[in-house]
């Protein structure tokens, strides 16, 4: 049985770890990875001050989102399933999660940046891909960038 909790600032060591391991899952070079970690770890600052859930199967942490918001805009800055549990439905169910916390606070639409090997299955949730940007990590690297609305009534309909 999974539930989603919000994070505690003892769980930053966890998320990092879990993104990490999920990123590196993709088969990027070790010298792209150490990259990774410096811009994307999670901090106990960051879970202070954003909207972290985290997702559990029984005792076992198997992912996590994190929403940033500056003025009106949200961005969905981390969504990440643990690299073992990748394609065994736990993003679909983390998504949903997702989805649930956007409707209960009022937030109509989110932004997120994401790696290529990862725009299909925002797609089936029904992001669509709105335009691109230049990776923090590698300047030579352009990556998309997603718009999801949120349905008002209903969960939005996933595809595939």
């Amino acid at each position: 049985m999974t539930t989603l909790r919000p994070a505690q600032n003892s769980d930053s060591s966890t998320l990092s770890k879990l993104a990490f391991d999920s990123e590196k899952y993709w088969g990027y070079s070790d010298n792209y990875m150490e990259q990774f970690k410096r811009f994307y770890s999670v901090t106990d600052s960051f879970i202070r001050q954003n909207r972290v859930f985290v997702l559990e199967d029984g005792n076992q942490t198997v992912g996590f989102f994190a929403l940033t918001q500056a003025d009106s805009l949200w961005e969905l800055e981390y969504f990440y399933v643990s690299a073992n549990r990748i394609k065994s439905g736990y993003g679909r169910i983390l998504w949903q999660e997702l989805i649930r916390f956007c409707k209960e606070h009022g937030i109509q639409t989110f932004k997120l940046v994401t790696s290529p090997q990862a725009v299909g299955f925002y797609e089936k949730m029904g992001a669509e891909v709105t335009s691109h940007t230049t990776s923090l990590i590698n300047s030579e690297r352009i990556i998309p960038v997603l718009k999801y609305t949120v349905s008002p009534a209903g969960f939005q309909k996933i595809t595939g």
